[in-house]
């Protein structure tokens, strides 16, 4: 099902402890030499009022130039690198994408498809048939056990748009999307209007769903 809370991105920014600690930093009192250890403190390049620091090494939001305070948008930003650790590039130093799998790409892509399945079923669903950009002929309402048929035809229309593939309808890749469907239709674990819950019919749940999946494919990731 789509992630409607997100994934938490945890840092663990660890360093061997040197032998001089005790010189460098006298209130340490944990790992010993040559220990593989979390800072004690984080020696900001500028303190408050602008005071520099010479043995400064970190930028501290409210202190840095210019001050932040907001969060960052991480799949935008590019003046701290994020847009370019997430696969992007900018232009400048890093003109050409990766095509290599790795975990910080893998995580984006997977937010960005649930954003994305959530959007086109959200907004496609309410506009007339005709103005519609995927789900083109879609109730939400389509039950496998009576609605195979019109599932098989929509999966095909959308593997055409988002992979360029024309499958026949009783293609295997298309037996396993309407298996993915008619799993999600039948999961009840989830629905509801609640925190982490997904709210809809049980046909808009499945499509939610089914979308995700679609535009995870490493068809569409490694383009």
């Amino acid at each position: 099902m789509p992630d409607l809370v997100g994934i938490p991105l945890v840092i663990q920014d660890k360093g061997f402890v040197p032998r001089n600690i005790l010189r460098q930093d006298p209130a340490w009192r944990w790992g010993d030499p040559g220990d593989l250890w979390y800072p004690h403190d984080y020696e900001v390049n500028t303190f408050k009022h602008g005071i520099g620091n010479p043995k400064g090494r970190w930028d501290w939001g409210p202190t840095s130039d210019p001050p932040r305070t907001d969060p960052v948008p991480l799949l935008t930003n590019e003046e701290e690198g994020f847009k370019i650790i997430l696969g992007g590039i900018n232009g400048t130093n890093v003109s050409g994408r990766s095509y290599s799998m790795n975990a910080s790409v893998a995580i984006v892509q997977r937010k960005v498809a649930s954003l994305a399945a959530e959007y086109v079923v959200r907004t496609d669903l309410a506009a007339p048939d005709s103005s519609r950009r995927l789900l083109a002929g879609v109730t939400g309402m389509e039950d496998p056990a009576v609605d195979e048929a019109a599932l098989r035809g929509h999966i095909v229309t959308l593997a055409r748009r988002l992979y360029g593939e024309h499958l026949a309808p009783d293609s295997p890749q298309v037996d396993g999307w309407l298996g993915l469907y008619r799993a999600l239709f039948t999961d009840t674990t989830q629905s509801g209007t609640g925190y982490d819950l997904v709210p809809g019919t049980s046909g808009e749940r499945a499509w939610r769903g089914l979308l995700v999946a679609m535009l995870r494919s490493d068809k569409i990731l490694l383009y």
